[in-house]
């Protein structure tokens, strides 16, 4: 079963969609929703095991950890277990 979902987006919003969307080739919404999920649900598996995500720059030795309110939870939850 097949279910339905909407949501408002602000004009500023809305373009910066349609831009990613030309940026990485999806051809519609349900495209990039489909990849945006896969990574966050990827994400969240990842920050549970204790893992960072981050972007690594091997040039230039250096990383930028990918911090999102949404996986801070997860992130308290694996410490938490390191500790104990």
């Amino acid at each position: 079963k097949k279910r339905r979902v909407q949501i408002d987006l602000s004009e500023s919003q809305f373009e910066k969609l349609n831009e990613l969307m030309k940026a990485i080739g999806c051809l519609t919404k349900k495209e990039l929703f489909n990849n945006a999920l896969s990574l966050l649900y990827w994400a969240a598996k990842e920050t549970r095991a204790g893992n960072k995500i981050a972007a690594i720059n091997k040039k230039r030795k250096t990383f930028r950890e990918l911090l999102l309110p949404c996986l801070d939870e997860l992130r308290e939850e694996s410490e938490q277990k390191v500790k104990r």
